[in-house]
């Protein structure tokens, strides 16, 4: 659910924006400002997600059916395989779209049983060579779901990294650095590590402040 000032900035702009007088579906994609909202987004995605500017943002149509192309664009290198499990009509488009770039391997399939269920871990057949593997987490259409994310192998092992709290006090820079060690991957959600490390950098800053009230304190990250 969208923010209610959200919700109703939208409200107000669709019949007509203030500053043209016209709605925002209506400007020309080329119009100054249209520019400006196209400006706006990519910086606010920029500071909300973190996305350095050695990166681009960019604005696809297509929705989720778009990635079953996207994703081995991007992470099936030439000459090499990516591991698909077939479950459903959204899994059978993945793969189809997945083929056009580069070499599949059906990990598993349940097509025999008309889709009713996800496939055992016994009826795997994972290649540890693989780019990725591809999974349905949802097939809409039959009504399969998978209830957690199944364990192919991958590396769940801890990354290390510094954590760098940076202050002034007295006329004098101080410099903490502190060796932390977070999970690179967490099987049930993979937004908890990034807030767990949020919650830890914001208690050490908070606790370096509480220290020295009179200095500012600002935390950064090294990967």
């Amino acid at each position: 659910m969208l923010p209610l000032p959200v919700l109703e900035e939208i409200r107000n702009d669709l019949p007509a924006m203030a500053e043209v007088g016209i709605s925002a579906l209506e400007i020309s994609h080329r119009s100054t400002v249209f520019g400006e909202i196209l400006a706006d987004a990519e910086s606010d995605i920029r500071v909300l997600l973190r996305v350095p500017n050695t990166h681009h943002i960019l604005f696809l149509q297509g929705g989720a059916s778009l990635q079953f192309s996207m994703v081995p664009m991007n992470f099936l290198p030439p000459g090499g395989t990516a591991d698909y499990f077939l479950t459903g009509t959204w899994a059978k488009k993945a793969v189809d779209d997945a083929k056009k770039v580069g070499t599949v391997a059906i990990a598993a399939s349940t097509e025999a049983d008309a889709f009713s269920r996800v496939p055992d871990p016994g009826e795997w057949t994972l290649d540890p060579k693989a780019a990725y593997v591809h999974m349905t987490t949802n097939e809409t259409i039959a009504g399969i779901e998978w209830h957690h994310e199944p364990d192919t192998g991958g590396d769940r092992g801890v990354g290390t990294g510094d954590l760098v709290l940076e202050g002034t006090r007295a006329g004098q820079t101080q410099r903490f650095t502190y060796r932390v060690e977070l999970p690179r991957r967490e099987r049930g959600n993979a937004f908890i590590p990034r807030l767990w490390a949020a919650r830890k950098a914001g208690w050490l800053t908070a606790q370096a402040s509480a220290a020295w009230p009179k200095c500012r304190v600002s935390a950064s990250d090294s990967r």
